[in-house]
Protein backbone atom coordinates (compact mmCIF):
# COMPACT_ATOMS: atom_id res chain seq x y z
CA UNK A 1 0.00 0.00 0.00
CA UNK A 2 1.18 3.51 -0.70
CA UNK A 3 -0.30 6.92 -0.23
CA UNK A 4 -0.14 10.50 -1.32
CA UNK A 5 -0.34 13.45 1.07
CA UNK A 6 -2.70 16.09 -0.26
CA UNK A 7 -2.31 19.59 1.15
CA UNK A 8 -4.41 22.62 0.36
CA UNK A 9 -4.11 26.34 1.08
CA UNK A 10 -4.91 27.07 4.72
CA UNK A 11 -3.91 23.61 5.93
CA UNK A 12 -2.49 23.76 9.42
CA UNK A 13 -3.01 22.40 12.95
CA UNK A 14 -6.79 22.83 12.78
CA UNK A 15 -6.97 21.53 9.17
CA UNK A 16 -4.25 18.90 8.70
CA UNK A 17 -3.38 17.50 5.27
CA UNK A 18 -5.21 14.38 4.16
CA UNK A 19 -3.45 11.08 3.40
CA UNK A 20 -5.00 9.19 0.50
CA UNK A 21 -4.07 5.52 0.37
CA UNK A 22 -4.13 3.02 -2.47
CA UNK A 23 -3.96 5.83 -4.99
CA UNK A 24 -3.25 4.69 -8.53
CA UNK A 25 -2.70 7.12 -11.33
CA UNK A 26 -4.64 6.65 -14.53
CA UNK A 27 -2.55 5.20 -17.35
CA UNK A 28 -1.07 7.65 -19.81
CA UNK A 29 -2.66 7.08 -23.18
CA UNK A 30 -1.85 8.92 -26.35
CA UNK A 31 -2.35 8.16 -30.03
CA UNK A 32 0.54 7.22 -32.25
CA UNK A 33 2.17 10.08 -34.12
CA UNK A 34 1.69 10.51 -37.86
CA UNK A 35 4.29 7.86 -38.66
CA UNK A 36 2.78 5.36 -36.20
CA UNK A 37 5.62 5.64 -33.69
CA UNK A 38 4.75 5.49 -30.05
CA UNK A 39 6.22 4.58 -26.72
CA UNK A 40 3.96 2.04 -25.09
CA UNK A 41 3.77 1.68 -21.33
CA UNK A 42 4.26 -1.94 -20.27
CA UNK A 43 1.55 -3.18 -17.91
CA UNK A 44 1.86 -5.78 -15.18
CA UNK A 45 5.04 -4.48 -13.55
CA UNK A 46 5.28 -3.92 -9.80
CA UNK A 47 5.09 -0.48 -8.20
CA UNK A 48 8.36 1.35 -8.64
CA UNK A 49 9.07 -0.20 -12.05
CA UNK A 50 8.31 1.77 -15.22
CA UNK A 51 8.16 -0.18 -18.46
CA UNK A 52 8.59 1.50 -21.85
CA UNK A 53 8.48 -0.25 -25.22
CA UNK A 54 9.57 1.66 -28.31
CA UNK A 55 7.47 1.08 -31.42
CA UNK A 56 8.43 2.54 -34.79
CA UNK A 57 10.82 5.46 -35.13
CA UNK A 58 10.96 7.35 -31.84
CA UNK A 59 10.80 11.13 -31.64
CA UNK A 60 11.51 13.63 -28.87
CA UNK A 61 7.73 14.16 -28.67
CA UNK A 62 7.23 10.46 -27.87
CA UNK A 63 9.48 10.86 -24.85
CA UNK A 64 7.99 14.15 -23.66
CA UNK A 65 4.40 12.94 -23.96
CA UNK A 66 4.78 9.41 -22.56
CA UNK A 67 8.16 8.46 -21.07
CA UNK A 68 8.87 11.57 -19.01
CA UNK A 69 5.36 11.72 -17.42
CA UNK A 70 5.48 7.99 -16.58
CA UNK A 71 8.87 8.34 -14.86
CA UNK A 72 7.84 11.51 -13.03
CA UNK A 73 4.59 9.87 -11.84
CA UNK A 74 6.56 6.92 -10.44
CA UNK A 75 9.06 9.25 -8.77
CA UNK A 76 6.22 11.11 -7.07
CA UNK A 77 5.55 7.87 -5.19
CA UNK A 78 9.02 6.31 -4.84
CA UNK A 79 12.47 7.67 -3.97
CA UNK A 80 14.11 5.34 -6.49
CA UNK A 81 12.58 3.49 -9.39
CA UNK A 82 13.59 0.88 -11.94
CA UNK A 83 13.16 1.06 -15.70
CA UNK A 84 12.44 -1.64 -18.25
CA UNK A 85 13.31 -0.17 -21.66
CA UNK A 86 12.42 -2.44 -24.57
CA UNK A 87 13.86 -1.59 -27.99
CA UNK A 88 12.72 -4.80 -29.61
CA UNK A 89 11.65 -5.97 -33.06
CA UNK A 90 9.00 -3.24 -33.39
CA UNK A 91 11.56 -0.45 -32.83
CA UNK A 92 12.91 0.98 -36.10
CA UNK A 93 15.20 3.74 -34.81
CA UNK A 94 15.33 7.31 -33.59
CA UNK A 95 14.15 10.33 -35.51
CA UNK A 96 16.19 13.49 -35.03
CA UNK A 97 15.99 14.35 -31.33
CA UNK A 98 14.67 10.95 -30.25
CA UNK A 99 18.04 9.56 -29.22
CA UNK A 100 18.86 12.76 -27.35
CA UNK A 101 15.50 12.61 -25.51
CA UNK A 102 16.27 9.01 -24.52
CA UNK A 103 19.66 10.02 -23.09
CA UNK A 104 18.10 13.05 -21.39
CA UNK A 105 15.53 10.82 -19.66
CA UNK A 106 18.35 8.87 -18.05
CA UNK A 107 20.51 11.86 -17.22
CA UNK A 108 17.81 14.07 -15.70
CA UNK A 109 16.88 11.36 -13.22
CA UNK A 110 20.34 9.83 -12.81
CA UNK A 111 20.21 9.60 -9.02
CA UNK A 112 16.69 8.17 -9.03
CA UNK A 113 17.42 4.89 -10.82
CA UNK A 114 17.62 1.69 -8.79
CA UNK A 115 17.99 -0.59 -11.81
CA UNK A 116 17.67 -0.20 -15.56
CA UNK A 117 17.13 -3.16 -17.87
CA UNK A 118 17.60 -2.48 -21.58
CA UNK A 119 16.13 -5.17 -23.83
CA UNK A 120 17.40 -5.13 -27.41
CA UNK A 121 19.21 -7.15 -30.04
CA UNK A 122 20.37 -4.05 -31.92
CA UNK A 123 24.16 -3.91 -31.86
CA UNK A 124 24.43 -0.12 -32.06
CA UNK A 125 22.07 0.33 -29.08
CA UNK A 126 23.90 -2.35 -27.07
CA UNK A 127 27.22 -0.59 -27.76
CA UNK A 128 25.79 2.79 -26.67
CA UNK A 129 24.47 1.29 -23.44
CA UNK A 130 27.84 -0.33 -22.71
CA UNK A 131 29.66 2.95 -23.37
CA UNK A 132 27.34 5.10 -21.26
CA UNK A 133 26.31 2.55 -18.62
CA UNK A 134 29.06 3.55 -16.22
CA UNK A 135 27.46 7.02 -15.97
CA UNK A 136 24.35 5.60 -14.30
CA UNK A 137 24.71 5.37 -10.50
CA UNK A 138 22.20 2.50 -10.26
CA UNK A 139 22.57 -0.94 -11.78
CA UNK A 140 22.19 -1.31 -15.53
CA UNK A 141 21.99 -4.56 -17.41
CA UNK A 142 21.53 -5.52 -21.07
CA UNK A 143 19.18 -8.30 -22.12
CA UNK A 144 18.44 -9.78 -25.55
CA UNK A 145 14.90 -9.73 -26.93
CA UNK A 146 14.58 -13.39 -25.95
CA UNK A 147 15.51 -12.51 -22.36
CA UNK A 148 12.70 -9.99 -21.83
CA UNK A 149 11.04 -12.13 -19.13
CA UNK A 150 14.40 -12.39 -17.33
CA UNK A 151 14.76 -8.60 -17.46
CA UNK A 152 11.33 -8.16 -15.90
CA UNK A 153 12.13 -10.71 -13.20
CA UNK A 154 15.47 -8.99 -12.43
CA UNK A 155 13.71 -5.64 -11.98
CA UNK A 156 10.72 -7.05 -10.13
CA UNK A 157 12.76 -8.98 -7.56
CA UNK A 158 14.67 -5.88 -6.50
CA UNK A 159 11.56 -3.70 -6.59
CA UNK A 160 9.56 -5.97 -4.30
CA UNK A 161 12.43 -6.11 -1.78
CA UNK A 162 13.14 -2.38 -1.71
CA UNK A 163 10.11 -0.54 -3.11
CA UNK A 164 9.64 2.07 -0.42
CA UNK A 165 6.97 4.64 -1.13
CA UNK A 166 7.33 8.31 -0.35
CA UNK A 167 3.88 8.47 1.31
Amino acid sequence: MFGVVVEWPGAGPSKPPVMLTNVRKAPIVRPANEEGAVIELIDGLPDGVVGLEAVGEETADDYSSTAFPAVEDALSLHKKISLLHVLGERFTGYESGGGWADAKLGALHALSWRRIAVVTDLDHIRKQVKRAGWLVPGEMKLFSNEQRAEAQAWLSARSQDEGRSRG
